[in-house]
């Protein structure tokens, strides 16, 4: 992997618009062969570097821009621009409902797989099943090419793990406004039915109606509110790190460490998630405890001693495949007390402050996590949800004069690096839905329900 310093300016931001087709010079839509109406280019996501190495440091959850006028007749192609972090383009139907992600009964909820305790590791005891199904009006695409405002039209999940298109065209023949979200960075409040989170809108006018605005001046907008978050995740950032692993007391004089999962900025005009652990290295003694906890969420978990894939497709001969959700990535398992070896996972950790009934989906959470040490070494965790985007870190327990619990510089040249490495390459090549075991880590909204 290339170490070079990724720094997004304003030149480079240029360049990336330029190569998705949105650059300065395009004074106005391009014209669309459907219906004879304009085609106007817009982007979902943005990953944003700000620190060596190829992999995104944050995210922005946001569409661009936000809001869009156009007239009937005309279409939009949505382009992504996040890396690998998933996102859809869903315009739900007339009846507003939100689709779940998964198909099957949760955990706990009766039925066949339900009635399982949290605790062991998934699909393993307790009646829980190591797959769910997940729900293809979720996951894959669905509707046709126009959207009037009555039937659910979804992109289905893109991003550059998977093989193909990284863009979706939708027509709009009808006038009306219209509202659309991203599936996976949205969620619906289940007494109000509001939904939150990732979300855009899109005024079509009567056909021959004037636009407010042109394709160029669109993508300057474009590119000033992706410059505005990129300067506010460094901002953002520089304050994350100034956080001190402060250890308190543990029992019969051990200590505990206090290490933060993820950060979520709090600020609502700024949809920006970071995408690490914000200890990259925790030294501790043996006897020592590192408790972890997600102040701001993002849903992410823990997970000591091998990979846990979110999601599996398993090809069919004819149609889409079908999805899974693996209960081992998204289930605790292990224990309080870490030897060196095992498959610990801590589960969907939850902001301290989320109400009753809000926690992590339709999966059992934890609003903290704690692991002992009991032997000697340096062990590696993920988050894996996240770690295909560089989320990891270690903890490095010694038999010394104390632990410093300190930051410390990002983990380079381990030996299990090329074992990354090979996983990721797998990732990009075999998404492909004709290849069979093929997995995708997709990023989940705390407000998933």
């Amino acid at each position: 992997m290339s170490q070079k310093l990724r720094i997004i300016n304003s030149s480079l931001l240029v360049t990336s618009l330029l190569a998705l087709g949105l650059g300065a010079g395009n004074a106005s839509a391009s014209t669309s062969a459907q219906a004879g109406g304009a085609n106007w280019q817009a982007v979902v996501g943005h990953e944003i570097f700000t620190e060596q190495g190829q992999k995104g440091t944050w995210q922005s959850e946001r569409f661009y821009p936000e809001a869009l006028i156009v007239s009937a007749g005309d279409s939009i192609t949505w382009k992504f621009d996040s890396g690998v972090e998933p996102h859809t383009v869903t315009f739900l139907g007339a009846d507003g409902k939100f689709p779940d992600m998964a198909a099957g009964p949760p955990p706990g909820a009766g039925g066949p797989g339900g009635g399982g305790a949290p605790g062991g590791p998934g699909g393993a005891g307790g009646g829980i099943p190591p797959q769910i199904p997940g729900n293809p009006l979720f996951f894959f695409k669905q509707g046709g090419a126009s959207y009037d405002g009555s039937t659910y039209v979804n992109s289905g999940v893109l991003s550059a793990s998977i093989p193909g298109a990284r863009e979706y065209t939708l027509n709009f023949p009808k006038p009306g406004t219209y509202r659309y979200i991203c599936l996976i960075h949205s969620g619906q409040d289940p007494q109000t039915g509001k939904v939150e989170g990732m979300v855009g809108t899109l005024v079509v006018q009567a056909a021959g109606g004037s636009t407010s605005k042109t394709q160029a001046q669109i993508n300057s907008d474009i590119k000033a509110q992706a410059d505005k978050d990129e300067t506010k995740a460094r901002e953002l950032e520089v304050q994350v790190k100034k956080s001190v692993n402060t250890p308190t007391a543990g029992p019969t004089g051990t200590k505990v460490y206090h290490a933060i999962v993820g950060y979520t900025s709090e600020d609502p005009a700024y949809p920006l998630a970071y995408m690490r652990f914000v200890y990259p290295r925790t030294s501790i003694n043996v006897g020592d405890t590192v408790e972890w906890t997600s102040p701001t969420g993002g849903f992410h978990n823990v997970v000591f001693g091998g990979e846990a894939d979110i999601f599996s497709f398993q090809p069919q001969p004819n149609g889409p495949p079908n999805v899974f959700l693996n209960t081992k990535a998204l289930l605790p398992a292990g224990g309080a007390t870490y030897t060196g070896s095992g498959f610990y996972n801590s589960g969907i950790l939850e902001p301290p402050n989320t109400p009753p009934g809000q926690e992590g989906g339709p999966f059992p959470s934890a609003k903290q996590y704690s692991l002992t040490f009991t032997q000697a070494g340096t062990y590696h965790y993920v988050c894996s949800i996240h770690d295909e985007q560089g989320m990891a870190a270690d903890v490095i327990v010694g038999n010394g004069a104390g632990g410093s619990g300190e930051p410390g510089m990002p983990r380079t040249g381990s030996s299990n690096d090329w074992l990354y490495g090979l996983l990721a390459l797998g990732m990009a090549f075999g998404m492909a839905l004709a290849a069979g075991g093929v997995a995708l880590r997709l990023r989940g909204s705390a407000k998933l329900n």
